[in-house]
């Protein structure tokens, strides 16, 4: 039995596709989040015989708070940065019912630090001097540059196309995707998104594939290395580097990222330090490519390793970014 989300395959589609492969279809069995649907999806699986079933669902990432599941990036949940809201999401997670004593002791605890400290911040402030205003500087996260980049070289008749595996709103390339409509994602299968971009760099596509740098870095090292082996440059965009796991703990930081690619051939590791620079390098990586296919040439992957934080979008007014050359 296999389980499908058909967030990243439509209902239709994945019925068509599990009777191609002679597999016994339940899609409509499981709509929503009830365990009773689950249960009947199950059992009405279990006594299918003869082919293979699959369980066509719909998943709602961070179900239960709708401030997450309306979230653009996607996410599974976000952690508590404070106590401010977390009575009313008690409220909503129970809907109605009544919610477990300790649990609204609890969020009441939580609520009451939340407003000591606001108290003290504010009493602070009102008796600190006023601070003269800090000159306004313009920020963003460098990943947007990239995703800028892709869709310069797309509007200047570049083959770019972006291949994800669920993350586009993490990594910043979902910019480029709205804009131009080219993409597939793949779902979560880091390595299958890396050997889909090394097949679409032979048929002729400048590619990008992007996700969090521990994955690319571990689940698509192989794939890349094959990749820059059989001529078939690939760029890749991994954020979130180093200890920026987005709080995901150490299953997501990615510590050897530098380390675990920089020897792969045929391939350039590249961080840049802006959104600026960002978009400049990923604009000429992608030309780069163009350019050697042109001239006969095989040439390289780049791989581009960003955090996760806002930065000024420049460091240096009306800086002049050169491949190859760093800035200082």
């Amino acid at each position: 039995m296999y389980l499908c989300d058909y967030k990243v395959a439509p209902a239709q589609r994945g019925r068509g596709t599990a009777r191609a492969m002679c597999l016994h279809a339940l899609s409509k069995a499981v709509t929503d989040r009830s365990l009773w649907r689950w249960s009947l999806a199950y059992a009405a699986a279990m006594r299918c015989h003869g082919k293979p079933s699959v369980i066509i669902a719909k998943t709602i990432k961070g179900y239960g708070i709708k401030a997450t599941e309306e979230n653009s990036a996607g996410g599974h949940g976000f952690p508590l940065a404070n106590g401010e809201k977390i009575m009313d999401w008690v409220t909503e997670l129970y809907k109605g019912d009544t919610a477990p004593a300790e649990l609204v002791d609890w969020g009441k605890s939580l609520r009451a630090d939340w407003e000591k400290k606001e108290a003290e911040k504010k009493a602070k402030a009102a008796a600190a001097p006023a601070a003269p205003a800090a000159p306004s500087v313009k920020k963003d996260k460098v990943q947007a540059g990239l995703a800028a980049g892709a869709v310069r070289a797309a509007k200047d008749g570049y083959p770019v196309y972006s291949v994800s595996s669920d993350v586009q709103g993490s990594t910043g390339i979902s910019g480029f995707q709205k804009a131009t409509d080219r993409y597939v994602d793949v779902g979560i299968a880091e390595a299958n998104m890396c050997s889909v971009g090394a097949g679409l760099s032979k048929a002729g596509f400048i590619p990008i594939v992007d996700t969090f740098g521990q994955f690319g870095v571990t689940k698509g090292n192989l794939p890349l290395t094959m990749a820059a082996l059989s001529q078939a440059p690939v760029i890749a965009m991994f954020s979130h580097v180093g200890f920026q796991d987005a709080a995901d703990g150490a299953s997501h930081q990615a510590t050897t990222y530098f380390a675990a690619v920089s020897a792969i051939p045929h391939t350039l590791v590249i961080a840049p330090s802006c959104a600026n620079e960002a978009e400049a390098f990923m604009y000429d990586a992608i030309k780069r490519v163009a350019d050697d296919r042109k001239a006969g040439r095989d040439g390289e992957s780049a791989i581009f390793f960003v955090g996760r934080e806002n930065y000024p979008v420049e460091w240096v007014s009306g800086a002049k970014y050169e491949w190859g050359k760093a800035q200082i």
